[in-house]
């Protein structure tokens, strides 16, 4: 075992009830250090962006002041200068001796490029604008954007057609002496208006400019972060308009300085607090373990004690002596522990046989299972299952296993009225203590090791469906546990019979015929595929019969549903009495039937044996087949395909056989016939011609000829029928003998009909209307026109 002192450590709850006082103590001071973190942080960029901005503004405005001061100076320049035309140069006016401080450099421009040398080298000359060509011509100074820096120009005779301008290149050192506005450790950046960096305290990378673009299109300052590669800088910017001054749009004014110099305060601070805060934090660990140590040792023991339990060992104790109410929880867990010791067994007994006896829904398995391991669950000498006829209850079958045999004894038992009533109303069981006792029927099952019959009815719905029957030698004590354990279990052999009974009827429900009983096409499927396959292992074949009666919906429509029902049933009787033991007889839907002939030897003469037996089914038919007062003759076609010659797959031989059957109906009812080719070649010309019917009707493709009828004796018109013609769009006039039939089947017939009255009727109007003398017109109409079209209301 390992050591209470330090077993805890390994214990779940203990932990979980440490890492409760650990976060109880130490969460809330974490969760205050973060938000002031966070909030003093804020505080500081916050100050720090306002005062960059300010700073921004301050260095943008000093930046002005200087580039007017130049101005000015450029201005000074310009009217110092005398223009020479009969030298063609230009020279200086105390141009040495000039105080220039903001230009480091200066020259004159002409259409020929610099034409007269200042002060300084510039070899740099602007292209300008037409905007700030205009603003030099109103007498004022433009700032121009060059590779090395800023350009100041200035026209020096507005009014002369020379174009001549004087030049100067501004200071750099004399126009940033506004950076000495900037804060310790900040730095400037200033930027033209096509984002190029003109001066910058430090080295400008990509990143600066990708965050402030954005930015600046939305507004003319604002603040951003950055990072320099080495550290994240803290911005602010503001956009100088010098547009109106120099004809330059604006100068953008960057002001930054490195997050650690900004948030310098609190991070000091921080690293002065985080030490403090752990060594905080490992005191209230140790003082919590400490004290969860003493508090859990007595758990740690109720643990182990159930883990052993677990493991199976029912001995297992936990000693417990803490003098709270832990030592009264370990007390009980021992007499617990006592008392599974006892169940144990029986239960683990009860669920392997619960496992067997419901791992099938078998009738029979399941009492084989009952019987085969009921000593395992009570010292019995014997064992019986009585299984009650549900039709029948007064019969059963019983059968017994003896302890000592492996061998099942079965016999038929009679039950009284009496004897059922009695184990009817006994639920709980009934105790038989000897061969005097009732029921007398299990009279025989006392012998030498059997004294007493303990009797377990097991009920299914209410209904008496078995008794569960244990014997037991002389003197045996039957304790009243025990008689509670085997009554759950006949609850639960109940239970498993009633699985077997319930999946045996949705078995039958799903693949057998509620009416005739017979297998449905669900089966049908399964035993075709069966009888296919076993087929073509063997080389032998296999006939699909598809039977549909003739005329049965007269039957339906002229003495009733019941009446068709009940020939149904008779029809299914008659089908299964002409048949081999290995056939199966389906009712596929409605009135067709299909009969499977599986194992035909190659050896056999199919077509004779397969007419024969066609021949014997409908032979039989034409006895008349009594239906309560009425006898009818059970017409019928059928029609059949044989495996492996007409069809490889279920589905292949089930629709040849109906195309067969159809076949046979065309050829006058009452008569089989066997599939060929060329009945599947027809069928698919009458469902083509089906098809390009019903097209026909929407799209007008019929139309009426008319046909005269003359009186010989006068010569004059007496009258003229009407017949129609089908006007195919590919295959050129039909004639009506090619489709008249198909619709006639398909009832078509009955909308064409239709069309023709209404056309003809038309066109009749239409003569008499012109001045024609009236005659009679014949249409021809179909006789199922006749049997299901209102007919009279159509002509009306």
């Amino acid at each position: 075992m390992v050591r209470p002192d330090t077993a805890f450590i390994k214990s779940r709850f203990s932990r979980r009830i440490f890492l409760l006082f650990l976060s109880v103590a130490v969460v809330p001071v974490l969760i205050i250090t973060v938000l002031s973190f966070d909030y003093v942080s804020n505080q500081l960029r916050g100050q720090n962006y306002k005062q960059s901005h300010q700073v921004s503004k301050a260095v943008g405005m000093e930046l002005l002041r200087h580039l007017k001061l130049a101005d000015r100076e450029l201005e000074t320049l310009a009217s110092e200068q005398v223009s020479h035309p009969e030298s063609g140069r230009t020279t200086a006016v105390h141009a040495e001796t000039a105080h220039i401080p903001h230009f480091s450099a200066l020259a004159v421009t002409g259409d020929r490029g610099i034409t007269g040398k200042l002060p300084g080298k510039i070899d740099y000359q602007p292209v300008l604008s037409p905007k700030q060509e205009q603003h030099l011509d109103h007498g004022k100074s433009v700032i121009a954007v060059g590779n090395s820096g800023f350009y100041m120009l200035r026209v020096l005779e507005p009014d002369s057609p020379s174009g001549r301008k004087l030049i100067g290149k501004l200071d750099p050192v004399s126009l940033m002496q506004a950076k000495n506005l900037l804060p310790d450790g900040a730095t400037l950046t200033i930027l033209d208006p096509a984002y190029n960096v003109r001066y910058s305290g430090h080295a400008v990378t990509d990143p600066l400019i990708t965050a402030l673009k954005p930015l600046h299109a939305a507004a003319i300052s604002g603040h951003f972060e950055w990072d320099d590669g080495a550290t994240r800088q803290l911005a602010s910017y503001w956009a100088l308009f010098t547009e109106e001054a120099f004809a330059l749009p604006y100068l953008i004014i960057v002001v930054s300085q490195s997050e650690a110099s900004a948030l310098a305060p609190i991070i000091g601070f921080r690293n002065t607090y985080v030490p403090l805060l752990l060594m905080g934090i490992l005191l209230v660990a140790f003082l919590a373990a400490n004290r969860i140590r003493k508090q859990l040792v007595p758990l740690t023991n109720l643990r182990d004690a159930t883990q052993r339990i677990a493991n199976g060992d029912f001995t297992s104790r936990a000693d417990i002596h803490s003098g709270d109410e832990l030592e009264q929880l370990g007390d009980s867990f021992n007499l617990m522990a006592t008392r599974l010791g006892r169940l144990f067994n029986s239960l683990s007994t009860m669920s392997e046989i619960d496992r067997l006896i419901l791992s099938s829904f078998d009738t029979s398995h399941i009492i084989k299972t009952v019987l085969g391991h009921a000593h395992e669950l009570t010292p019995c000498t014997l064992s019986a299952v009585l299984e009650i006829d549900e039709k029948n209850p007064g019969n059963g079958q019983l059968l017994v296993r003896n302890t000592s045999e492996d061998e099942l004894h079965e016999q038929d038992i009679n039950l009284t009225g009496n004897e059922l009533s009695l184990l009817g109303s006994s639920p709980e069981g009934l105790l038989v203590p000897g061969a005097g006792g009732s029921p007398a029927c299990f009279g025989k099952l006392f012998g030498v090791e059997v004294a007493a019959l303990l009797l377990l009815p097991v009920f299914i719905k209410q209904r008496l469906a078995a008794i569960i029957i244990y014997g037991y030698p002389p003197d045996y004590d039957h304790s009243n546990e025990e008689q509670e354990l085997l009554h759950k279990f006949s609850g639960h052999v109940a239970v498993a019979l009633a699985n077997a009974s319930w999946e045996k009827r949705l078995y039958h429900q799903a693949h057998y015929d509620a009416l005739t009983d017979l297998p449905n096409r669900v089966l049908l499927i399964d035993r075709l595929d069966q009888a296919i396959a076993r087929a073509r292992r063997t080389r032998s074949r296999v006939a699909v019969f598809f039977i549909d009666l003739d005329r049965f919906k007269l039957v339906n429509d002229s003495l009733g549903h019941t009446q068709g029902d009940m020939l149904l049933k008779k029809v299914a009787s008659l089908l299964t009495s002409h048949l081999r033991e290995g056939d199966t007889v389906v009712r596929f839907g409605g009135d067709e039937f299909i009969i499977i002939v599986p194992d035909i030897d190659t050896a056999t003469d199919a077509g004779f044996m397969l007419g024969t037996l066609a021949g014997n089914i409908l032979h039989s038919t034409e006895h008349e087949i009594e239906l309560e007062n009425n006898k009818i003759r059970a017409g019928m076609s059928m029609g059949i395909a044989l495996y492996p010659k007409d069809g490889k797959t279920s589905e292949e031989l089930v629709k040849h056989a109906d195309t067969a059957m159809y076949h046979a109906k065309d050829q006058g009812r009452g008569r089989f016939k066997f599939f060929a080719p060329e009945l599947n070649a027809e069928t698919s010309r009458r469902l083509l011609i089906e098809n390009e019917l019903r097209k026909a009707l929407e799209n007008g493709e019929f139309h009426l000829n008319y046909q005269p009828k003359v009186d010989c004796m006068s010569g004059r018109l007496s009258g003229a029928e009407a017949l129609i013609r089908w006007r195919h769009p590919v295959k050129g006039l039909i004639p009506p003998y090619q489709f008249i039939d198909v619709a006639e089947e398909t009832g078509l017939i009955n909308d064409i009909g239709e069309w023709v009255l209404i056309e003809a009727c038309n066109q009749l109007n239409t003569w008499l209307e012109a001045g024609l003398p009236a005659f009679s017109l014949a249409i021809n109409v179909s006789p199922r026109q006749f049997r299901e079209c209102n007919l009279v209301a159509t002509l009306s």
